[in-house]
């Protein structure tokens, strides 16, 4: 599991520190997001699209229930909207999901998310 302390780690701060807003954690709907529905493994998942998020993180609640494979070998910093930083250490690497018309094949880091189950960042826009 991964470390929720609040602080980075040395090894931590030598990786990119990425970024996701409190709203999109929370699932709550921004200018700059738009949700819909999408399936992953054959669930039906809520997928938040957010330009203000770096990455791609999935919601560590999908992981578990999915029992999706986890890399915990990359350490890495996740600096919230209001400024706050944690430290984590999962990532699922090329999960695919499918957008209704469209499948796309993503790396996502492991989060915990209130509101959606999967932020698509600027990385995968």
């Amino acid at each position: 599991m991964g470390n929720h302390s609040g602080t980075l780690t040395p090894a931590a701060r030598e990786c990119n520190t990425l970024e996701l807003p409190l709203c999109s954690i929370g699932g709550i709907t921004q200018p700059q997001t738009m949700k819909l529905r999408g399936r992953l493994q054959g669930t039906d998942i809520v997928v938040m699209m957010d330009s203000g998020a770096s990455h791609n993180f999935i919601s560590r609640i999908l992981v578990e229930h999915l029992q999706l494979d986890v890399d915990e070998t990359v350490q890495f910093g996740v600096c919230l909207g209001d400024g706050a930083r944690v430290t984590c250490q999962e990532i699922c690497r090329q999960l695919l999901v499918n957008l209704g018309n469209c499948e796309i094949q993503i790396d996502s880091y492991v989060f915990e998310l209130g509101g959606v189950d999967l932020i698509l960042g600027i990385d995968c826009l």
